[in-house]
């Protein structure tokens, strides 16, 4: 079931305010940025949409935007939280070279801000069978604790 995707704007990068684009804007913005239009969706997701289009009266489209707004405000680069690199970490990759600079990317956030050895970071780029990569990256803390990055 594939659906326009319309790209958003954001309003300051701080504020975390998100406007809608024109069509005309969207189109050239997703085109120059490599985004496909238009996309298809797993059956679970083209079902979980329908649901709540039913469920709320609202667009496809609206729903979409929403859900999108709600989702990629956590990536914001003055957000702190774990919740970026953990998303993004857990996500399985096509190739190694993007595994690679993914791990990097986490890396750089889990450290951000340290300037001591700690926290000490272990990690792994493991293939997986069906040819896809996935990382696994653990932190111990000056404390002693350690716990998984992604």
């Amino acid at each position: 079931m594939p659906f326009a995707v319309t790209r958003l704007s954001t309003l300051g990068s701080a504020s975390g305010l998100f406007l809608p684009m024109s069509k005309k804007e969207v189109t050239y913005g997703a085109k120059r940025a490599g985004i496909p239009i238009k996309i298809e969706l797993t059956h679970e997701n083209a079902t979980g949409l329908a649901w709540a289009v039913e469920l709320t009266g609202l667009s496809t489209n609206e729903i979409v935007n929403l859900l999108l707004t709600d989702e990629l405000s956590n990536f914001r680069s003055d957000n702190d939280d774990s919740y970026p690199h953990e998303t993004i970490g857990n996500w399985k990759f096509k190739d190694r070279a993007s595994a690679e600079r993914t791990l990097k990317w986490v890396i750089t956030r889990v450290r951000r801000g340290s300037r001591a050895k700690f926290p000490i970071i272990e990690s792994e780029i493991t293939e997986l069978g069906d040819g896809r990569f996935e990382i696994d990256a653990f932190i111990t803390r000056r404390n002693g604790e350690y716990d998984r990055v992604c």
